[in-house]
């Protein structure tokens, strides 16, 4: 009875271990992904100023009731419409290592392959299902070039959200490409890389975790 309860302790302290460890890298997840998207809303947060700036808003808005739904529905979608902008471009940049993954690659290959021989009945959505699928061929033949441009973008965000360098946006503009290193606004600097990086740092961390229990299994 003792040798089986001795034997078993080392395996409840094991799961107990993978338990914290799982639970704190969700967390750091949780955390990265958060501090990624920040940006991002801002943007959705900038978009819906446009949207506040019109009078049909402001006649809705001055409403009793209706005015209230309409003000909470907005701060939802411009939320909405930033981490749906942030998830795009993160999507574009790890489809290059995603697409790395042989499994992955043939499957999406064959999926897109049967897509361009619609099985509808219907003569449009036969021809749209083509359309689309061949679309789709194209992006991924392309998929680097879209990843590098998704990078580009996220540089842009972030360098306006985070302004790492003194007079922001604008004096990074007025001062290129003969940057002055004394200008620079280190902290502000490493946040954006940390934010710009943080996805990928995830993705890669899981990717390689997979392919150890793959490799054990």
């Amino acid at each position: 009875m003792n040798n089986t309860q001795t034997n078993r302790s080392p395996r409840r302290n094991q799961r107990t271990l993978l338990k914290v460890a799982e639970f704190t890298f969700y967390v750091i997840a949780g955390v990265l992904v958060f501090f990624s998207a920040t940006p991002w809303v801002e943007v959705g947060h900038e978009i819906g100023k446009e949207i506040i700036a019109t009078r049909f808003y402001n006649a809705l808005v001055a409403l009793p009731v209706i005015g209230l739904l309409f003000t909470f529905l907005r701060w939802i979608l411009i939320n909405a419409l930033g981490v749906g902008l942030w998830a795009i471009v993160n999507a574009t940049q790890i489809a290059p290592t995603l697409l790395a993954i042989p499994p992955i690659y043939a499957a999406i290959i064959e999926y897109l392959q049967s897509q361009k021989q619609p099985d509808s009945d219907n003569p449009q959505i036969a021809k749209y299902q083509k359309k689309i699928a061949e679309w789709l061929m194209a992006v991924f033949r392309d998929i680097g070039r879209y990843a590098a441009i998704a990078y580009v973008i996220e540089l842009a965000v972030n360098l306006a959200y985070f302004a790492p360098y003194q007079g922001g946006w604008d004096g990074f503009l007025k001062d290129a490409p003969l940057w002055s290193p004394d200008r620079i606004l280190y902290v502000q600097f490493g946040l954006m890389v940390a934010s710009i990086a943080a996805v990928e740092i995830i993705f890669r961390f899981v990717l390689a975790v997979w392919r150890i229990f793959r490799a054990i299994k």
